[in-house]
């Protein structure tokens, strides 16, 4: 009897134990960098999928308080694609957005003005509807 107590708490562990690694992998695998002052300014990091899953793979979003800001791609482990935007209406503390567009990707990225909330809609690559996620 004493066994299978220990078995059934053994196994209460270890269950818990991986249920929160999965949980804490799941929140640290997207991060974000802003400024000290909690602006929309820094450097968000996400992942994006085609909805065909012909492109995967990961995107790093550089927003400067020069009202430049550039993402760079990497496409399916094997590409990395670099697009430029620049918005005059992209003001620090306050939401906004900036369109990122080349011949290959376009996307609009926003973010609220502390730099929480960070979104990409109307991803589309080559042609295909993709899934971006920005997380903080």
């Amino acid at each position: 009897m004493k066994r299978l107590i220990l078995l059934f708490v053994g196994i209460l562990v270890v269950s818990c134990t991986s249920e929160n690694l999965k949980e804490t992998v799941e929140e640290t695998a997207f991060t974000i960098k802003t400024a000290a002052t909690h602006s929309n300014f820094g450097t968000y990091y996400g992942t994006f999928t085609s909805i065909d899953e012909r492109y995967s793979g990961t995107v790093e979003i550089a927003v400067k308080p020069s009202l430049e800001a550039q993402a760079i791609l990497s496409l399916n482990g094997d590409k990395t694609i670099t697009i430029n935007a620049f918005s005059e209406n992209f003001t620090i503390d306050e939401y906004s957005e900036l369109l990122f567009r080349n011949d290959v990707v376009t996307f609009v990225f926003s973010v609220d003005g502390n730099g929480v909330n960070p979104l990409v809609q109307n991803c589309i690559i080559n042609g295909t509807i993709t899934n971006m996620l920005i997380k903080e």
